[in-house]
């Protein structure tokens, strides 16, 4: 039987770097795929519900978020509990649209607290901590040299940092506790792929004054489109590609930003494809590449040598 909808990928899979292809075997795989995602045994399949969670708490949310008083808000968090905020908020302008200032911190380095905190008024100054597990040790240090950085401009810790854990016994939510910190948020438990669309992104996208009301709505109307039309949704394009591209051995993904804000969710989806999907034989290698500037370096490799990646 001829499928009504082939993805372009499918069609003309020379030009994207994947070979040939038996669309009849490709249909039935993906509707396999398809069908595990949907049932209910399968282990992230109330993840598929956070979309419609996360809409009904935003207002209590965006209450809460209108109580603070701070003109900057500085995120500390490794991988996907800064990736996920960074990806949404870089990705739409922020800095061109938000009523408030966020600012990103991921490592360790002994300036970076001093460096996101320049300019600003220590008093509308606040940290926001996440880490799913509690326990991550980088994550730890930046809220110690946090913490530190409120005591010496004389300011109460629970007034300046909100703490973003789940409900556990780890080192941080006893930091919280400690400090008596006013704002405390539970981290859903689910993993780093799909707490893009949970507290974790949605609290500094309030803050930024963001509308993420219509960005949940955006994911719910992708969700229903992949299960309303399978195959012919993008998500059923996407598995597609993903499946013939490891068929024929083209097991390394080139993803490449031709803008500086799409950077950062570049490097959300290699944090989501590396960390949360490669835990398997099955997973690709994702790369991240930033155009026109790899064009004269990344790219000298990817053409002339081994032709085992698609982009």
């Amino acid at each position: 039987m001829t499928p009504t909808f082939v993805s372009p990928l499918l069609t003309d899979p020379i030009r994207y770097g994947v070979g040939t292809i038996d669309i009849a075997q490709m249909e039935k795989k993906v509707g396999q795929t398809l069908a595990a995602l949907w049932n209910d045994h399968n282990p992230d399949y109330e993840c598929l519900h956070c979309v419609d969670d996360a809409i009904d708490i935003l207002d209590t949310i965006k209450k809460n978020i209108n109580l603070l008083h701070f003109d900057r808000l500085i995120v500390l968090g490794m991988g996907a509990s800064i990736n996920n905020p960074r990806a949404v908020l870089v990705e739409s302008n922020i800095h061109d649209i938000m009523m408030r200032k966020v600012v990103f911190v991921d490592n360790l380095d002994e300036n970076a607290i001093m460096n996101s905190t320049k300019g600003c008024d220590p008093v509308k100054c606040g940290f926001l901590v996440i880490s799913k597990s509690g326990t991550t040790l980088e994550t730890t240090a930046l809220a110690l040299a946090a913490r530190k950085w409120i005591l010496n401009h004389d300011l109460p810790v629970e007034d300046h940092m909100l703490m973003m854990t789940e409900l556990n016994d780890s080192p941080l939510r006893r930091l919280a506790q400690y400090d008596g910190l006013k704002h405390t948020f539970t981290h859903p438990p689910m993993g780093g792929r799909f707490a893009v669309f949970t507290v974790v992104t949605l609290v500094p996208g309030l803050f930024a004054g963001l509308d993420m009301r219509r960005f949940l709505e955006g994911a719910s109307v992708c969700l229903k489109e992949a299960k309303d039309k399978g195959a012919q949704s993008s998500v059923g394009q996407a598995v597609q590609f993903h499946i013939h591209s490891q068929n024929v051995g083209r097991h390394l993904h080139v993803l490449e930003a031709y803008d500086g804000c799409l950077s950062s969710l570049a490097q959300w989806w290699c944090q989501m494809w590396a960390e949360s999907l490669g835990k398997n034989s099955e997973a690709v290698t994702p790369i991240h590449s930033l155009g026109p500037f790899d064009h004269h370096s990344q790219w000298q490799l990817y053409l002339s040598a081994l032709q085992n990646k698609c982009f």
